[in-house]
């Protein structure tokens, strides 16, 4: 189990890992002289520590005094809420639709497919004599 963790004077870049939540019992984190930016985990230690144990960093913001408040995201929070709302409303809605036209494309279909078996057929209207006139020649 590790309880102290000191990587200063490394010059690590880029942002504390997330994976630094898993460590539930870190107890003192030393992560001075380095170049990592970005927001402090919320975690006990972190918020515990000292400002020496993060200071000199390219650009840490969080709760640590000494540190700068990290900037606002609540508007690419509500991007993403916005957006998972109209996925929510939106798929429901295209499949109704579709379904509905394919209700109406049925319903169409059967309405003339029962015209067309009701009617009845239409008689032929050949004159009656018309075969006393046969000579043989009006097949070619």
């Amino acid at each position: 189990m590790l309880e102290t963790l000191n990587i200063s004077h490394n010059n690590f870049t880029g942002s504390i890992p997330t994976t630094f939540n898993d460590l539930f019992n870190l107890t003192m984190i030393d992560i001075s002289y380095n170049q990592l930016e970005g927001r402090v985990p919320d975690m006990r230690v972190f918020q515990q520590a000292p400002f020496e144990a993060v200071e000199n960093n390219k650009g840490l913001c969080g709760n640590i005094t000494g540190l700068k408040d990290c900037p606002q995201t609540h508007v690419n929070e509500k991007t993403k809420n916005n957006q998972g709302l109209m996925i929510v409303i939106l798929v429901p809605t295209i499949c109704l639709v579709l379904i509905l036209i394919m209700i109406v494309g049925i319903l169409i279909f059967l309405r003339r497919t029962k015209k067309k078996a009701t009617e009845p057929p239409k008689p032929v209207n050949h004159p009656p004599f018309a075969i006393w006139s046969y000579d043989g020649k009006m097949m070619y």
